[in-house]
């Protein structure tokens, strides 16, 4: 395993000449002086938030395979209580749900959303020094236990990750889109989760005994940045895990030349009717257009299934 570069603290210059786009960094006790450190466990959140309606997504008998997972709207009060009750075999993880967890969005990015009832979170979790407001999407609470982990997966949107530990610690394992020939990802056709690979961290490395793997304990206090299209896979440690994710605006593209890609290859299907492909499938990756950042490998990724097309 590679260890990730550590520093005390970061600027915005080292952060644009050393990282961005480029290869991770844990800044250790970086965000330690966050009044959300000091404050965010369950009792403060119950007393604060406890009102707020949440949508923690619950795995059922499939450990955190998030394909299979399901809404379950609490109040944050009976979530954390559920977690604090160590409730037999209740598996629930608050995460990736934009009007559950987000308690800050950027309101000049495409589809801003917060959960109106979370806003004052901010009050407590500055923005960072060596981001600019425009690198901003949104700001999201995260909120588990030991139970949850998240399989290897890179972030579709092409948003690069800056995380946070709150309570609680996580183990993280990352691995360098370079090596994205050697990492199976699922069928576009066939899939609801398109950046979720089909093989685990360990296996990857016994595969393949070269490739570099990055591992990094994940503190309270703590925070790392990793850019767009890393492969990440986490674990989370403690009875109560706490995080913030705040993820960093970095791949821009022309929203037209999106558009005109997607539309050819939705007009594309629509001429053939005998393609074998799932309507949905095609109709959700048209739709994501209208989001503020599109991955470039997911974009050449339909490029190359429309050219492989049988010609009309």
């Amino acid at each position: 395993m590679n260890c990730v570069s550590t520093v005390e603290s970061l600027s915005r210059y080292d952060f644009v000449t050393k990282y961005k786009n480029n290869q991770p960094v844990l800044v250790k006790g970086g965000a330690i002086n966050f009044p959300a450190v000091a404050k965010w466990d369950s009792l403060y959140l119950k007393s604060k938030y406890g009102h707020a309606q949440v949508l923690p997504n619950r795995y059922l008998n499939c450990p955190n395979d998030y394909d299979k997972t399901k809404p379950e709207s609490l109040s944050l009060r009976e979530f954390l209580d559920l977690l604090d009750n160590k409730t037999k075999n209740y598996n629930c993880y608050m995460f990736n749900r934009a009007e559950s967890g987000n308690f800050w969005s950027n309101k000049h990015k495409v589809g801003a959303i917060v959960n109106p009832q979370l806003t004052r979170l901010k009050e407590d979790f500055p923005h960072f020094d060596f981001l600019y407001e425009d690198d901003y999407i949104y700001q999201q609470i995260i909120i588990g236990s030991h139970l949850n982990a998240t399989k290897l997966h890179y972030d579709w949107g092409g948003e690069g990750k800056v995380l946070t530990q709150i309570r609680g610690s996580k183990t993280i394992y990352l691995v360098s889109p370079k090596y994205s020939n050697l990492v199976p990802l699922p069928p576009i056709t066939d899939s609801t989760n398109l950046s979720a690979a089909n093989i685990p961290v360990s296996q990857l490395q016994t595969e393949h005994p070269n490739i570099e793997i990055y591992k990094v304990v994940l503190e309270a206090g703590d925070f790392i940045y990793w850019p767009a299209f890393w492969f990440h896979e986490i674990q989370n440690i403690g009875d109560l895990n706490i995080a913030v994710a705040t993820p960093v605006d970095e791949i821009k593209y022309s929203a037209l030349l999106k558009r005109q890609i997607l539309s050819a290859i939705y007009n594309r299907f629509e001429q053939d009717t005998e393609l074998s492909i799932k309507r949905s499938k095609l109709n959700e990756s048209f739709n994501s257009i209208e989001r503020s950042t599109l991955s470039q490998s997911n974009l050449q990724n339909l490029w190359d299934w429309n050219q492989a097309l049988p010609p009309r």
